[in-house]
């Protein structure tokens, strides 16, 4: 794969809408407000400190006791030791099942020690290393979740949407928690007369990508709608924002502030953190993509095809040199279709994945680690799901890994969710 020099391939997709770069955040050209100043009120994404007053256009942004309740700053996750490698192996251990009782399963962040937090409907619920219920994270009135995102490091990042303002308007909101502990808050609010809804978030140790629906309203002039990327620092200080084109894609961020995005199905684009495309890289898989995720040295991509059989792709994260492809419909006899159902990459190298297999008689579950030389460590869980066509049921599967080199994966099971942590 060549770098490229200029990002016309994306910028297509801008619908001729402008990016805002606040440079690296702290340097002496950055564009972002350190609290002190008066924040910018047109096309930034402006913060303020912990007590401050908001501002009041509808084109700012906030970063304060403003959501309802005062932040920290300074509140910080522990260290995380970095994994033994040599020796983590595959083993799975079934943790009890929780069954969800309103809603859809949206998102999975886990953290080191093997906490982890889960977004079903409009509840956040954190869970103890056992899988069992610990608490629910309460969020200020006015305040609805959309997505969640950890960076593996034990910091918890909530994206969600704010009340209608007088204007009519609806804005978006990121927020970092440890624990039960708020720590910052930031309203996204860059758009004069829209309604701006998170969509999807990312994060990674140093940062954060939000994708957000921006929806004009019919007497906006005929403006057209689109989706914005904004990339934030782990203090939710803008980076850059900038137009992500009309359906959102899916994408995943690392700890340089690449984002990584799956805009079409056979397309994998890395975005520089100055908004240069670096690389494109052709996925020669057919299907659906079901997951990307980002690790160390490589870009991985899970694909599913048709109601059985799907593909694990990996790509250089430098220049978008293919790595290791596996299709999984070639490694099972036709009597049973092997499906992938999540994909996390590992903090080790590789990636861990959560795949289903049906026959005529039965369906069954596995996990595998996958190698960077694509090898394959595969261990069938000794469960299996209670109702056919599970993975096309419209519940989600999550696969996710913390920074200490554990893994969590989660899937629904009759009326329940499965935890199981390797």
């Amino acid at each position: 794969m060549v770098r490229s020099t200029a990002a016309s391939s994306f910028l297509g997709l801008l619908l001729g809408c402008t990016s805002v770069d606040s440079s690296a955040p702290g340097s002496e050209e950055s564009g972002g407000s350190t609290g002190a100043d008066p924040a910018p009120t047109t096309g930034l994404l402006t913060t303020a400190s912990s007590g401050s007053t908001a501002a009041d256009s509808s084109t700012g942004a906030s970063s304060s006791s403003e959501g309802g309740a005062e932040t920290d700053d300074s509140i910080q996750p522990p260290e995380v030791a970095p994994p033994d490698c040599d020796s983590i192996e595959l083993d799975p251990q079934s943790l009890a099942a929780w069954q969800t009782e309103r809603g859809v399963l949206q998102g999975v962040a886990l953290h080191p020690g093997g906490e982890a937090t889960v977004l079903v409907g409009d509840s956040i619920i954190q869970f103890g290393a056992d899988g069992e219920p610990a608490d629910t994270l309460q969020l200020d009135a006015g305040l609805h979740p959309t997505a969640i995102a950890s960076d593996g490091m034990g910091n918890l990042f909530v994206a969600g949407t704010l009340d209608v303002t007088l204007q009519g308007d609806v804005h978006g909101f990121v927020r970092r928690y440890v624990g039960q502990q708020l720590a910052r808050h930031t309203e996204l609010a860059l758009e004069s007369g829209a309604n701006e809804r998170p969509v999807s978030l990312a994060a990674a140790p140093g940062y954060i990508a939000v994708m957000t629906s921006v929806e004009y309203d019919a007497l906006s002039g005929g403006s057209p709608d689109f989706n914005r990327l904004d990339r934030l620092d782990s203090s939710l200080e803008l980076v850059r924002s900038e137009p992500a084109g009309l359906n959102a894609p899916r994408h995943a961020i690392d700890d340089e502030g690449t984002t990584y995005f799956l805009a079409a199905a056979d397309t994998l684009t890395a975005l520089g953190l100055d908004g240069e495309i670096l690389w494109s890289s052709t996925i020669t898989a057919a299907g659906q993509s079901v997951s990307l995720s980002v690790g160390a040295s490589s870009v991985w991509v899970a694909k599913r095809e048709g109601p059985g059989g799907g593909s694990i792709r990996s790509f250089d994260r430098v220049d978008g040199t293919p790595r290791v492809s596996v299709d999984l419909s070639a490694q099972r006899g036709r009597t049973e279709l092997e499906t992938p159902a999540a994909l996390a990459a590992h903090p080790c190298g590789g990636a861990s994945l959560l795949a289903t297999a049906s026959s005529e008689d039965e369906e069954s579950i596995s996990l595998s680690h996958i190698a960077e030389d694509g090898t394959r460590n595969t261990t069938p869980l000794p469960f299996a799901p209670g109702q056919p066509n599970v993975l096309l049921g419209g519940d989600a599967f999550f696969a996710s890994t913390a920074a200490d080199g554990g893994s969590l994966a989660l899937f629904p099971v009759d009326d329940e969710h499965q935890w199981v942590g390797f």
